[in-house]
């Protein structure tokens, strides 16, 4: 089962460094926002046209539990918060594919589980090296 997130919870918020920050709204305060899994909507131009790469603020390779989701609380008055936005299809149906739980594939033949791409997935990134090597 995949997750998906609450369309009308989906936020758009700006840093103070200017970097866009996607994420679902779960408590809305005076002075604290608390969202769920933020991801940073990174953009440049590349060869005339517009590139988009997704960055979570927490990666899932840090966490012990992959499929647990995290909680950030943001102070009011260190965002810009985008109101009355439609958030193309696109976005959410990547942001879904980021923060899918992660399956693992049985233990076959003494080699550890593999982790399972969820359907519609796409630029994977593997960030760390399993095998030490000595």
């Amino acid at each position: 089962m995949e997750a998906k997130t609450n369309m009308q919870n989906l936020r758009v918020y700006m840093d103070t460094l200017g970097r866009l920050i996607l994420g679902e709204l779960v408590e809305e305060g005076k002075v604290i926002l608390k969202v769920k899994n933020p991801l940073i909507l990174h953009t440049q131009m590349q060869e005339g046209q517009i590139s988009i790469q997704f960055y979570p603020i927490m990666f899932k390779e840090f966490q012990a539990d992959k499929d647990e989701a995290t909680i950030w609380e943001y102070n009011r008055s260190n965002i810009t918060i985008c109101n009355d936005i439609v958030i193309d299809a696109r976005l959410i149906s990547q942001y879904n594919n980021i923060f899918a739980p992660v399956k693992t594939m049985p233990n076959v033949g003494g080699q550890p589980p593999q982790p399972v791409q969820p359907a519609g997935a796409q630029n994977t990134i593997k960030l760390f090296d399993d095998k030490v090597k000595a």
